[in-house]
């Protein structure tokens, strides 16, 4: 499977709130559903950062589940792109 065949079926979302880190993927899920409300069956990726963004957070749902990654920087600071004022 290359990473074009990832993306066929779903929708990505960007939360552009911080989320404090101690979220889980119960708090995620939830806001994810308010949020995004995936259809049963449905692909959903939603991408979340902390305060300081030094944590991404993103939440995958599909039929078989609900995954969790996570990516912590020790040095620095993931860079958030404002795609938004692009359109």
């Amino acid at each position: 499977m290359n990473g074009s065949e990832l993306l066929k079926s779903g929708r990505v979302m960007l939360v552009l709130d911080p989320v404090p880190g101690q979220s889980g993927i119960h708090i995620l899920y939830e806001k994810t559903k308010q949020l995004m409300n995936p259809l049963p069956g449905e692909e959903v990726w939603a991408v979340f950062y902390n305060n300081n963004l030094s944590r991404l957070k993103v939440l995958h749902i599909d039929v078989t589940g609900v995954d969790l990654l996570t990516r912590r920087l020790n040095h620095g600071r993931f860079q958030i792109l404002n795609l938004v004022s692009s359109f």
